[in-house]
């Protein structure tokens, strides 16, 4: 009997989703990412509107009945120059010369306002860093976590969650939205706490498909 109570009461909770909640949409766009963090004492202003403070990328999101969200994205920027050969070819540090990297989260959406929505989300981060002269190496949660290279016991310590939360501004297929994205604190007892001084702040510019 209290099976069937639940089963009834979760049915009555999905329905009127499924009646007047379009099924699935599909969003694409850019984004942009301010690549010094908020903790950091020496952020100024100025550094805010440096263009070469911020990485550009792209942004899928996907959502289910205006409730779940499914959204990733990928940053591009360039490895560190630290010298020039005497050919004038660039010398990067640690032989990076391309870096891609970004988030994957899942979350949910809810309306705020008129034309506004705030989404939480949590995932992992991520990023693939190419090299001069190797092959590229996959990374996750940080820079120095690598696939199939970072010992497996110190792999899974250095694991931790991220977390984003995004405001967006919509008119009609599309929206304008501003974010901040934060780790866990990996490799401590309470791995689920956010460490707020690791935060960043980012733009994005989306286009609904259908």
């Amino acid at each position: 009997m209290l099976r069937t109570t639940i089963h009834f009461i979760i049915i009555l909770l999905i329905l009127p989703l499924a009646l007047f909640a379009k099924p699935y949409s599909l969003g694409l766009g850019g984004v942009q990412e301010l690549q010094i963090e908020v903790g950091d004492s020496q952020l100024q202003t100025v550094d805010i509107v440096d263009v070469h403070n911020w990485a550009t990328g792209s942004e899928m999101r996907f959502q289910m009945f205006d409730l779940i969200t499914v959204d990733g994205y990928a940053l591009i920027k360039q490895g560190d120059i630290i010298d020039v050969t005497e050919e004038g070819k660039p010398v990067f540090d640690n032989e990076i010369y391309q870096r891609f990297f970004g988030m994957l989260t899942f979350g949910l959406t809810t309306k705020v306002a008129a034309l506004t929505t705030l989404s939480l989300g949590a995932g992992t981060s991520w990023g693939v860093d190419l090299y001069s002269h190797n092959s590229p190496h996959f990374w996750i949660s940080d820079n120095e976590n690598l696939v199939g290279v970072t010992p497996f016991e110190d792999f899974i310590k250095s694991l931790s969650i991220s977390y984003r939360a995004r405001l967006d501004f919509n008119f009609s297929r599309y929206s304008l939205g501003i974010f901040f994205a934060v780790p866990s604190i990996a490799g401590e007892n309470d791995t689920l706490a956010p460490d707020w001084g690791k935060g960043k702040i980012g733009a994005a510019f989306i286009t609904q498909l259908f």
